[in-house]
């Protein structure tokens, strides 16, 4: 639990860091696509940059070819700009063609070590601006780290691409070992050993699309004491149980023993043949008969019902064993769910972001260009049209990819046609899909499964596979529906024991298959990849030419065999 607790803040850190830098990269993003920094209009451009700045709480910064700047939106406007970014920053910005975050560095005009994120600039003049620098106040940083609730000796620090301490939590110490972090994979908790000083558990998340990281840090003691009083709430609720069933099993035993001093003391009088009182002595056997005769019964009965309880005690253990193991499974398969349906959004967040945004932040600009300069208005305003249009068409495929409409409209078949068609003309992979003439339709989740497998096994072929030639195979049999995509790729990673290391987007592909009553198999080697999914039909086309499950696996079999 405390485990899980140190790598949530950090997770949870990071993601509000990436986002701050996110807010610093649209700004650069939007600045770079201004019509005056473009036309080389300066004091247009420096009007512009210095109200985005003060709207935003930082600073900005242009430079030219040569490295220097040329504006500084912390300068006063008139007064000469005597600063140069350091030379590896200048070689990072000839290097790269996308912003990137720096690592800390002493900038001028400066007060405090900052971070910047540098953003390209296309289509300025070079000795005015090839890059905009956003400065990133780690002041800022360090109000968004999270504050552990591990009691005293918890903090948390930010880090740099070069492992510098860029901001720290409350109660951070002035030291910190950041060597000891080497060893320690991201999302997991580590153990850090200090001479002479108590140990420490330390859990670290990455920025994405940065060199950054963040780690949260806690004590052992502290960790160690917190599951101490659980544990202690734990066995004090059990030895009161406990207690309480053996105050209950003393009274029973009390009761049934005075009953049982009773009837003896009754048995031994008539077995003297003493008068017993309310009655003659043949009632008195008789109602004793009667009374050992039921006592043999219950005892029978008590007998027959311990074997049944028992035989039900074993029957319930293993069906409990059943159902942890079925409900372990399940928070897996939900847990991959999860995280891939997280990973897409962050995945489509990004691309809005970085590309339809930056549309209309473009178009935004030229609009409001086109009313500040009427003479111009025609170029800008063409300017934006052309900027919305390409916002239209990146929402379309962003679209397509979420739900593609042909799916509900002409089924899986059309679908898979025109996405293979989309992806062979965008990457130049010859993509061949084979189906029969008429397809069962399916269920829509059934479809829907089916083209995210197609979708996902081509994106790692073409990406990761590096594969030429691709066939996707389609197959109608008795017992359902086979789809089959065969590469000619380099294969994927294999794990321990030759195993195929999958990814997020096959696991939860795979658990998707499954929940519908189907199976997804992978094979993988030096000559390319073959992945398979099979679902039951839900409907039968009348005269639909079909063939066995063994068939189809022969023919899958066959053509991964086959060159594509």
């Amino acid at each position: 639990m405390t485990a899980r607790e140190l790598t949530r803040l950090a997770t949870s850190a990071a993601g509000a860091l990436e986002v701050e830098f996110g807010r610093a990269i649209v700004l650069g993003r939007t600045l770079a696509a201004s019509p005056a920094l473009r036309r080389g209009d300066i004091e247009t451009f420096a009007l512009q940059a210095r109200e985005a700045a003060d709207a935003n709480g930082t600073s900005v910064a242009t430079g030219d070819e040569h490295g220097r700047q040329t504006f500084n939106s912390r300068v006063a406007r008139g007064e000469p700009i005597n600063a140069r970014p350091e030379p590896d920053l200048v070689r990072q910005v000839r290097e790269r063609a996308a912003p990137f975050v720096t690592d800390l560095f002493q900038a001028p005009l400066m007060d405090r070590p900052i971070a910047a994120v540098i953003v390209p600039v296309q289509g300025a003049p070079a000795d005015i601006a090839v890059a905009i620098g956003v400065r990133v106040d780690t002041a800022r940083l360090e109000r968004l780290l999270p504050e552990p609730v591990f009691g005293a000796g918890a903090f948390s620090v930010v880090l740099d691409g070069r492992g510098t301490i860029a901001g720290r939590s409350a109660g951070a110490p002035g030291e910190f070992p950041v060597q000891a972090l080497d060893g320690l994979a991201p999302g997991r908790v580590g153990l850090i050993e200090r001479a002479g000083a108590a140990r420490l558990l330390a859990a670290r998340s990455l920025i994405a699309d940065t060199g950054w990281q963040v780690v949260v840090v806690a004590p052992e003691e502290a960790v160690a004491a917190s599951a101490r009083r659980a544990m202690m709430w734990l066995g004090a609720a059990g030895v009161g149980g406990l207690m309480l069933a053996v105050l209950l099993s003393v009274l029973l035993a009390a009761f049934l023993l005075r009953q049982a001093r009773g009837l003896v003391a009754t048995a031994s009088a008539m077995a003297e043949g003493a008068p017993v009182e309310g009655g003659s002595r043949v009632t008195e056997v008789a109602v004793v008969r009667r009374a050992l005769e039921a006592a043999g019964g219950a005892i029978r009965s008590r007998a027959e019902a311990q074997a049944r309880l028992h035989a039900m005690t074993e029957t319930a253990s293993l069906l409990e064993q059943r159902v942890a193991e079925r409900t372990r499974d399940l928070e897996h398969a939900t847990g991959r769910l999860l995280q891939a349906e997280d990973e897409v959004r962050r995945r489509i967040a990004r691309d809005l972001h970085d590309s339809t945004v930056q549309e209309l932040v473009a178009a935004s600009l030229c609009i409001a260009h086109a009313r500040a300069a009427p003479a111009e208005a025609d170029q800008a305003l063409a300017d934006a049209a052309d900027a919305l249009t390409r916002a239209k068409a990146e929402l379309r495929t962003v679209s397509f990819l979420l739900q593609p409409p042909l799916l509900d409209e002409c089924g899986l078949v059309v679908a898979l046609r025109l996405y293979a068609e989309g992806v062979a003309r965008r990457s130049g992979v010859a993509i061949i899909v084979e189906a029969p003439p008429v397809a069962p339709k399916l269920s829509r989740s059934a479809e829907t499964a089916l083209f995210r497998v197609v979708q996902e096994a081509l994106a790692n072929a073409v990406s990761h596979g590096e594969a030429r030639n691709i066939r996707v195979r389609i197959i109608v049999h008795e017992d359902g529906l086979t789809v089959a995509v065969i590469d000619d790729g380099h294969g994927m990673m294999q794990g321990a024991h030759g195993v195929v290391s999958e990814g997020v987007g096959l696991s939860s592909m795979r658990a998707r298959v499954r929940h519908l009553g189907g199976d997804l198999s992978i094979a993988s080697g030096p000559s390319g990849t073959v992945v398979t999914a099979s679902l039951p039909l839900t409907a039968r086309v009348v005269d639909q030419p079909s063939a066995t499950q063994a068939d189809a696996d022969t023919q899958v079999a066959a053509l991964s065999a086959a060159p594509a």
